[in-house]
C-alpha cells in the first residue's frame, strides 16, 4: 500500500501544480503511474475545486490544507480533530491505513 500512496501523492502534486500552487516536485515523479493510481480514488474524490464534493472531499489544493478543513464538506469528528496539515508524507501514512492514522475516520480504502 505505501507504494500506491506514493503514486497518489504524485498525482496530487501534479494536480496542485496545474492549479497554480507550488508543490515540491521531484525528478522521480511517475506521472502516468500517479494518474493510474488516482483512478482508485476518483469514484469518491475529484481533483478540481470546481467539481462538487462526491463521497469524499475534493483533493484540489490538498497539500498544506488543514485535515478536515475543506469548507462545506461534512467530515467526521475524527478527521476535523486530526490536528495536521496535509503533506505528501502524511498522505502516505494516512492511505497506508486510514483507520489507524485517524481513529474514527469514515474513510475506507
Amino acid at each position: 500500500m505505501p507504494a500506491l500512496a506514493r503514486y497518489l501523492s504524485v498525482a496530487l502534486l501534479i494536480a496542485s501544480a496545474a492549479q497554480a500552487q507550488t508543490p515540491p516536485m521531484t525528478s522521480s515523479c511517475d506521472l502516468p503511474r500517479g494518474k493510474d493510481v488516482y483512478q482508485m480514488c476518483s469514484a469518491c474524490h475529484s481533483l478540481t475545486a470546481k467539481e462538487p464534493a462526491r463521497e469524499g472531499p475534493s483533493l484540489a489544493g490538498l497539500f498544506g490544507r488543514q485535515a478536515g478543513g475543506q469548507p462545506g464538506f461534512p467530515y467526521s469528528t475524527a478527521m476535523r480533530n486530526a490536528g495536521w496539515r496535509w503533506t505528501p508524507a502524511l498522505l502516505e501514512t494516512f492511505l497506508s491505513n486510514p483507520r489507524r492514522a485517524v481513529r474514527g475516520t469514515t474513510m475506507t480504502f
